[in-house]
């Protein structure tokens, strides 16, 4: 009795979501369509997550390109070597870390990436 009226408790949350599952449908016949949703709802998320991260390196990389553009301009005309130098330096570090940070998303899951 315990149990059934555990049952009968989880349907009615489930019955909750009128897009997942009709009245008439079993707690079992519910798990496509939840799958389904947390899978969209998932795939939304990374998306968003990749765009939100590519446009914020799109900017810093745009930024070391422009730094080091400048450092050559100023180094063809002046001689220094020094600022174009810490420039470069700069946008290699901006890509190592970047690397890092796709790595340490990738790693844990062990997605064999090509």
């Amino acid at each position: 009795a315990q149990q059934e009226g555990r049952h009968h408790r989880v349907l009615r949350r489930l019955t909750a979501l009128p897009m997942v599952v009709s009245p008439e449908a079993g707690a079992r016949d519910s798990c496509p369509g939840l799958f389904g949703l947390t899978g969209l709802g998932a795939l939304l998320h990374l998306a968003h997550r990749l765009g939100t991260t590519s446009e914020g390196l799109v900017g810093r990389l745009e930024g070391g390109i422009d730094r080091v553009r400048a450092a050559t301009r100023a180094s063809a005309s002046g001689g220094e070597v020094a600022p174009l130098k810490v420039s470069i330096r700069h946008a290699i570090a901006l890509i190592l870390e970047e690397h890092k940070d796709w790595y340490l998303l990738v790693q844990p899951h062990r997605l064999h990436l090509a």
